[in-house]
C-alpha cells in the first residue's frame, strides 16, 4: 500500500460521517477508513467502489482513503415513508444506513399519501452530494401502521418476492391435481399400510415430513423418515423451479408465511396431509439397541398418514395425560418406542460433541391484525426433540451416503468460530471466576459444550450462552463436506424440508436421478457447473429471510413496549460498546443505554470490557443486573432507548 494507490472494495457505512471500504485482494484482507465529507458524491452501504489511499496505516489504525468512483451500486430501490406537504414530496428511507431523503417529483408520486410506506426507484444521484437524489414511487404499500404494508415493506426492503404470477399459480394448480392413484405407483415402494404420522405445530399447513417406526425380530428398530417428494412436481428449468430458486426458501413472519411454492402445492399435493396418499422419498434407517446404524436405504415411496399430530399432543402422551388427546391413545406404544430411540440418538450426538444450547426462547404473540399482545416463553418439549433427532438422523445419513458416491452434492456447513471471539469469551468467563481450562485456538465443539456445562444452572447461563451463540459463524450451503461444527457431524445436508428450502429440492432431484439410473457423466458435469453458485445464492436468500423475520419481530417488540414509556424494568447487561451498553429485559427484549443519555458521564473501558461511571468510578459489567427506565421508541429504526433508573 502506498499513497495514491487504488483498490476495489465494498463500502460499509458506519454512520453519516464515516465508513470503511473492505478490500480483499490476493487473499489479503484489510479495511480503509473513509470520511464521507471527502467524497463529492453519494456512497451507499454495500456499494462496490474504487478508493484511493490518502494516508497510510499507523499505530494500529486503518489506512485512510477517498472514494473516487462508484463501480457498482448496491441498490436501485429503497423502502421508506412519504413525507408530503402542499408543494413537496420526499421519501424518508427506513434503513439507518441510508443518510438522505429521496425527492419525488409530483408526476412520479403516484398520488402518494403522507405517512404511507412506499417502494422508490432512484433515477438520479446528483453530482452535488448536498442535493437530494430523485426517485419514482413504484409501489404504494399503504399506511405505515397497516400490517400488510409493514410486511410488504419489510420483504421489499430485503428483496424478497411475495407474489406469484398468474402463470405460476395456474401451473401449480394443475400440478396439484396429480396425486397417487390406485395401485399403479410407478415403481415406488408402497408404505401405505405402515403406521405413519406427522408431528408439527397446530398452525402448520405445509407438512414436509412424516415418521414411522418398526420393532424388528432381532431387537433392532427401523426408523422411517418420509419426506414430501416435491421434485416429482417441480421440474428443473420450469417457471416454478426458477421462482423457487429465486426465493431460496419460505419466509415465516410471526403468524404468516411467504411460501417458496404456491399454496396450492405447498399446502396441497406436496403436504403430507392426514388420510391422503402422497408421493414421498423415504430414508429408512435400522438401529441397534445402542443407537448405532446397522444399515439404511433411501427410496421413492407412497405413504398415507394415519394421524396428524401436534407437539403438544405427543407431549401429552409422554406425560400420560390424555384429557385433550384421547384419540392419541392408540399410538401410545409406538410413540414411547420413538421417544426411547430419540433419547439414545440425542445422547450419542451429545457424546460426540454436539452443542446443546439451553437458551430461553420467547415469542411475540400477535392478534389477527398483527398487533402485539404478549411476549411468551417458548417451552422446549421432548416431542420437539423427538422430531429434531429423527430429522438430524435422516439429514446425516443422506449426506454420508451421497458423499460416498463421490458425485456433486450440496452440504450444510457450519465452520468453527473465530479464535479471537472465543478468546474474548474465555477471558470474560475467567473474569467471572469460571475455570474454563480451554485454549481458545482450534476449539472443538466438545470444548464449547464443556463451557456450557460449566455455566449450566448459574445466573450467567443465559447471558454467556447467547454470547457463545453470537460468536458462532453462520451456517451455509457448500458443495464440499466441510463439516458441521455445532452438530459435530462430518457429513450433513438438508433433506427434510423441500417444500420450504430449495437446497432440499435440489438434493431430492439428485437422489431421484441416481435412483432412476439417469445420473450419467452429463448430469455429473451439469451439477458440477451449477451447484457452487446455487449454494451461494440460497445461502444469501436464507440470510435475507432470517433478517426479514428478525426485523418484523423487532418492530413488534417496539410496538409492544410503546405504551410502557416511562416505566422501570429489571434487566441485565448483554453487551458493551464505545457508545453505550445493551440491556435485555426479562421478556428478552433488548434496548440501548446510550452514554449520551446518562446524566453522569460514562465511558467504555476497552481493556476491562466495562462501562465506567466517571464520577463514582463504578464499573458496569456484562451479566450485571440493572434497573432501567424506558425513555424512547423508534419503530422505523427498531430502536429502544433506556436509561439507568439511578441516573434519573
Amino acid at each position: 500500500m502506498k499513497i495514491g494507490s487504488e483498490y476495489k472494495g465494498t463500502y460499509r457505512a458506519a454512520n453519516q460521517r464515516f465508513g470503511f471500504v473492505e478490500v480483499n485482494e490476493d487473499s489479503n484482507e484489510f479495511e480503509i477508513y473513509i470520511e464521507t465529507k471527502s467524497s463529492e458524491f453519494y456512497i451507499l452501504d454495500n456499494d462496490i467502489v474504487l478508493v484511493k489511499i490518502t494516508k497510510l496505516p499507523s499505530h494500529g489504525k486503518n489506512g485512510e482513503g477517498k472514494v473516487v468512483k462508484i463501480l457498482e451500486r448496491s441498490l436501485e430501490k429503497i423502502v421508506g415513508i412519504v413525507q408530503k406537504t402542499k408543494d413537496t414530496c420526499f421519501v424518508v428511507p427506513d434503513s439507518k444506513k441510508i443518510f438522505f431523503d429521496v425527492h419525488i417529483d409530483k408526476k412520479f408520486s403516484r398520488n402518494a399519501v403522507d405517512s404511507h410506506k412506499v417502494l422508490v426507484k432512484i433515477i438520479n444521484f446528483p453530482k452535488n452530494r448536498h442535493l437530494s437524489p430523485e426517485g419514482i414511487i413504484v409501489e404504494d404499500f399503504g399506511h405505515k401502521n397497516d400490517p400488510n404494508a409493514q410486511i410488504k415493506s419489510i420483504l421489499s426492503n430485503f428483496g424478497i418476492p411475495y407474489t406469484f404470477t398468474k402463470e405460476e399459480i395456474d401451473l401449480a394448480e394443475k400440478l396439484n391435481e396429480e396425486k397417487p392413484n390406485g395401485t399403479n405407483l410407478g415403481g415406488r415402494k408402497d408404505l401405505r399400510k405402515l403406521t405413519t404420522f406427522t408431528v408439527d405445530s397446530e398452525s402448520a399447513k405445509d407438512l414436509d415430513d412424516a415418521i414411522s417406526l418398526e420393532k424388528l425380530e432381532n431387537g433392532n428398530k427401523k426408523l422411517y423418515v418420509h419426506i414430501a417428494d416435491v421434485a416429482h412436481y417441480i421440474k428443473e428449468g420450469s417457471i416454478l423451479d426458477d421462482e423457487a430458486l429465486k426465493r431460496g426458501n419460505s419466509v415465516y413472519l410471526l403468524d404468516r408465511v411467504v411460501p417458496m411454492l404456491p399454496f396450492s402445492l405447498s399446502n396441497g399435493a406436496c403436504s403430507l396431509n392426514q388420510l391422503e396418499d402422497r408421493f414421498t422419498l423415504t430414508c429408512e434407517i435400522e438401529y441397534d439397541s445402542q443407537g448405532r446404524t446397522v444399515n439404511h436405504n433411501i427410496y421413492e415411496s407412497v405413504i398415507n398418514v394415519d394421524k396428524r399430530m401436534s407437539y403438544n399432543g405427543v407431549q401429552a402422551v409422554f406425560d400420560d395425560n390424555f384429557d385433550e388427546y384421547e384419540d392419541y391413545k392408540i399410538y401410545k406404544d409406538i410413540l414411547i418406542d420413538m421417544r426411547t430411540l430419540s433419547r439414545v440418538l440425542k445422547e450419542n450426538r451429545i457424546n460426540i460433541g454436539s452443542i446443546d444450547f439451553n437458551l430461553r426462547e420467547t415469542k411475540v404473540i400477535v392478534d389477527e391484525n398483527l398487533n402485539p399482545i404478549d411476549i411468551q416463553e417458548v417451552k422446549r418439549l421432548e416431542s420437539n426433540d423427538l422430531i429434531e433427532e429423527f430429522m438430524l438422523a435422516a439429514n446425516r445419513t443422506v449426506a454420508e451416503d451421497f458423499y460416498n458416491r463421490q458425485i456433486p452434492f450440496l452440504y450444510r456447513t457450519h465452520e468453527s468460530p473465530d479464535d479471537d471471539k472465543m478468546k474474548d469469551i474465555l477471558l470474560f468467563m475467567q473474569n467471572l471466576c469460571y475455570n474454563t481450562n480451554s485454549n481458545y485456538r482450534n476449539l472443538k465443539s466438545k470444548n464449547v459444550q464443556n463451557l456450557l456445562n460449566i455455566i449450566k444452572g448459574t445466573d450467567h447461563e443465559q447471558m454467556i450462552s447467547r454470547l457463545i451463540l453470537r460468536s458462532m459463524k453462520q451456517a451455509r450451503y457448500t458443495t464440499a463436506p466441510l463439516g458441521h461444527f455445532g452438530l459435530a457431524f462430518k457429513f450433513y445436508t438438508h433433506f427434510t424440508s423441500p417444500i420450504r428450502r430449495y437446497n432440499d429440492l435440489i438434493v431430492h432431484r439428485i437422489i431421484k436421478e441416481v435412483l432412476h439410473g439417469v445420473y450419467d457423466n452429463n448430469r455429473f458435469v451439469h451439477y458440477e457447473n451449477i451447484l457452487d453458485q446455487i449454494a451461494v445464492d440460497i445461502s444469501q436468500s436464507e440470510r435475507k429471510a432470517i433478517s426479514a423475520e428478525r426485523d418484523l419481530v423487532a418492530l413488534k417488540e417496539c410496538e409492544y413496549l410503546r405504551p410502557y414509556i416511562g416505566e422501570v424494568f429489571d434487566g441485565y447487561i448483554v453487551s458493551i460498546a464505545n457508545y453505550g451498553f445493551y440491556v435485555a429485559l426479562e421478556n428478552s427484549i433488548e434496548g440501548l443505554v446510550s452514554f449520551k443519555n446518562c446524566n453522569n458521564f460514562m465511558y467504555f473501558d476497552e481493556k476491562n470490557f466495562t462501562a465506567v461511571n466517571n464520577e463514582s468510578g463504578y464499573e458496569y459489567k456484562i451479566g450485571e443486573r440493572v434497573k432501567v427506565r424506558l425513555i424512547a421508541i423508534n419503530e422505523t429504526f427498531r430502536e429502544i432507548d433506556f436509561v439507568l433508573d439511578e441516573e434519573l
